[in-house]
């Protein structure tokens, strides 16, 4: 299990604030394969697939992500599995 932690010129090179298209989320090796947390997340009206949000969590386990959003009352974020070949909504705290 590897927790994707944001920091300020952290590893991943983004900041934790930082808002990024969902494309460009799923292109990141950090995130590639894994579930993803997102606050703030937005959907395209057209498609309706996730268009952009805010990473503020990723896990490859989904019961251990959703443990810590929990413990981090973090109710409201979006959880998607983050894939190149499609995108799928699993939970909405």
């Amino acid at each position: 299990m590897q927790r994707a932690v944001m920091e300020i010129d952290g590893p991943m090179g983004i900041e934790s604030s930082a808002r990024m298209s969902w494309n460009e989320i799923c292109a990141h090796k950090q995130f590639r394969n894994r579930w993803v947390a997102l606050d703030g997340c937005r959907y395209d009206d057209a498609t309706r697939l996730p268009a952009e949000g805010t990473v503020i969590d990723a896990d490859d386990d989904l019961a251990e992500l959703c443990s810590r959003m929990k413990r981090e009352n973090q109710h409201f974020c979006t959880i998607l599995y983050c894939e190149a070949t499609r995108q799928r909504t699993i939970s909405r705290h």
